[in-house]
């Protein structure tokens, strides 16, 4: 009988902390529309600690908004 130490999460099949694969986000202005955001891909790792810096209108808080489910792609 072999028994180990390691936890379940530590193994390969641990599964990362946030994975977003060509995530878009338009938006209809004024009969234009606007790419809020347009084929992300973002992998953070289960324990990372992230900053997400960016001009205004870049789409940041578009992004957390997803990433929160406060909104839809």
């Amino acid at each position: 009988m072999q028994s180990t130490s390691a936890s379940k999460r530590d193994g390969p099949s641990a599964p990362s902390g946030i994975e977003l694969r060509g995530v878009c986000r338009h938006f209809n202005v004024g009969g234009s529309l606007v790419k809020g955001l347009d084929g992300v891909d973002l992998s953070i790792d289960r324990s990372a600690f992230v900053v997400i810096l960016g001009a205004s209108g870049s789409g940041k808080t578009t992004l957390l908004n997803l990433i929160g489910a406060l909104d839809a792609p």
